[in-house]
């Protein structure tokens, strides 16, 4: 079926289709792309003319077929604009441009009605949200993270754990927390200075990272304390994570710095975050009344 072209026919509508920093597209009923503005251009990085004609508004946006879609079953509903009587639907999606990079949009699909009341093509508004998802992102990396050492920090800990433990007593496997401390690092502190003091913090950090699972969850607890949740890790294999993080910071880190760990586990030791926190703990205040550099999981 041949495409309907729809004109641009007033010299007002015909310069906002071209010097909008927004996208526009037209698609007819059969979901052919009709139209495009120079904007589209510079969002998608396609000449219209490779576009035209060629590409369904679906597969070139890659959004499918949104509820509410003007081409869905039983087409837009519910998204009317106030009493005006203007109908819309709004929705994000992430195409690919021509280089392959993945952009973020935000489109508006309204549709033009013919004469008879039908819809004879729907425009679609495109707007690239790209650089405002990536700084949204940026703050909530922020909010979940440290600013010294980059882990997780304390909130998203206490979150974290609780989704853990509710997915191991759901689905009847182990989850595991190991706590960490710095053996003797308010000497160190006073010894070399706050400004070596962080950056053993961030070495104690990098330790961490390089040796957990992508599964895994590091955090800064508080101070020179961290906390690694090891999702599906039992008491004993969660004792050789532990295990080998202490001989690793005894490798990597100079001076003999040591760090002790406490190790407990779900359901064993306790079914909820605060108290595997406090049993991990107990352990760890052990190991290091008993000597320091040392691995505890279970009280004499």
């Amino acid at each position: 079926m041949k495409s309907r072209r729809v004109p641009l026919k007033t010299d007002w509508i015909q310069t906002l289709f071209k010097y909008s920093r927004d996208g526009f597209a037209l698609a007819d009923e059969n979901k052919q792309i009709i139209a495009m503005n120079p904007a589209m251009k510079e969002i998608m990085g396609w000449q219209p003319s490779k576009i035209i004609g060629k590409f369904t508004c679906e597969a070139f946006f890659g959004c499918g077929e949104k509820k509410g879609c003007p081409f869905s079953e039983g087409g837009i509903s519910g998204d009317d604009s106030g009493e005006s009587g203007r109908k819309g639907h709004f929705h994000e999606t992430s195409p690919l441009t021509k280089k392959g990079a993945p952009r973020n949009l935000w489109l508006s699909c309204s549709p033009l009605l013919d004469s008879t009341g039908k819809t004879s093509c729907t425009m679609i508004i495109v707007r690239d949200i790209t650089r405002k998802k990536k700084a949204e992102e940026k703050l909530r990396e922020m909010s979940i993270r440290d600013g010294l050492t980059g882990l997780f920090n304390h909130s998203f800990f206490i979150a974290q754990l609780a989704k853990e433990i509710h997915r191991s007593l759901r689905y009847l496997h182990p989850v595991s927390l190991l706590m960490i401390d710095i053996d003797d690092f308010k000497k160190y502190n006073d010894t070399y200075g706050h400004y070596e003091g962080d950056k053993l913090l961030r070495k104690i950090a990098r330790i961490l990272m390089f040796n957990i699972r992508n599964i895994d969850f590091a955090a800064r607890y508080g101070g020179e304390e961290f906390a690694v949740i090891l999702p599906e890790t039992n008491r004993d294999k969660a004792c050789s994570v532990a295990e080998k993080l202490r001989l690793d910071v005894l490798r990597k880190v100079a001076g003999g710095l040591t760090i002790s760990l406490g190790v407990a586990t779900c359901p064993e030791d306790s079914r909820d975050g605060r108290s595997l926190i406090k049993k991990a703990d107990q352990f760890l205040y052990h190991a290091k009344k008993t000597g320091k550099n040392r691995v505890m999981t279970l009280l004499p």
